[in-house]
């Protein structure tokens, strides 16, 4: 039993610091004007001078699903608990205890939660 928690609280911090490492990853701004192609922005409208590696799939995910249906894949750190920590959880539940699976949502807030503690704690 101490095992399970052990490795559920690894996992959980493991999960917070992908999430706030892959937000990061995916910041981008767009220039102030509004201008493409012109003062350092590209074809889009974003500023080439601080565009993260990522930047492409806030992009897309905000033009294609809104900037609400969005959130849970880039851009709300504590909203991004729901969707990444799937894999992961999944993955425990399947190795330790597979009916620990009805405890997501739970597993969720936490690892939300705990992304939100891991940024707030680095800015």
């Amino acid at each position: 039993m101490i095992e399970i928690l052990l490795a559920l609280v690894l996992i959980v911090f493991l999960n917070g610091f992908e999430i706030v490492g892959f937000y990061d990853a995916c910041q981008f701004t767009f220039h102030p004007q509004g201008k493409k192609n012109e003062d350092g922005a590209n074809k889009y409208g974003v500023m080439n001078d601080n565009k993260m590696i990522f930047w492409r799939v806030k992009y897309i995910s905000q033009k294609k699903l809104g900037m609400f249906w969005s959130k849970p894949v880039c851009s709300c750190v504590s909203c991004m608990g729901s969707l990444h920590g799937l894999i992961p959880y999944t993955l425990f539940c399947l190795y330790y205890n597979p009916i620990l699976l009805f405890l997501f949502p739970l597993y969720a807030c936490v690892v939300g939660a705990m992304a939100k503690l891991i940024q707030s704690k680095m800015y």
